[in-house]
């Protein structure tokens, strides 16, 4: 389960905000370290509320999703290491993992 939050502001050039959007993980699990919680701030400047609008708004709010996920370069220390993929003989790949169950 994930919670995000999402939340907007107004911030312009002036104030020295150039962002459309920004996004964070805020709390994580102590056993995997994966996030649980975040949060996303759109910046009301950017918003415009036509069809074209509400589809940009709709990627930019999934690309903030997926930095919310974890995804993003602060992230990489957390990140499994080593390959969990083993090559069968047929040439195929596989997911080698103690959590998965045949």
């Amino acid at each position: 389960e994930l919670l995000a939050i999402l939340e907007s502001s107004v911030e312009t050039k002036r104030m020295g905000a150039v962002y459309v959007a920004k996004s964070t993980p805020c709390a994580f699990l102590e056993s995997s370290k994966r996030p649980i919680w975040g949060i996303i701030i759109f910046n009301n400047v950017y918003l415009k509320f036509d069809q074209q609008g509400f589809q940009e708004m709709l990627y930019v709010g999934l690309h903030e999703l997926t930095h919310v996920l974890g995804f993003s370069a602060s992230m990489y220390d957390t990140y499994p290491k080593g390959s969990p993929l083993v090559s069968a003989p047929d040439g195929t790949y596989y997911l080698n993992s103690p959590k998965i169950q045949t």
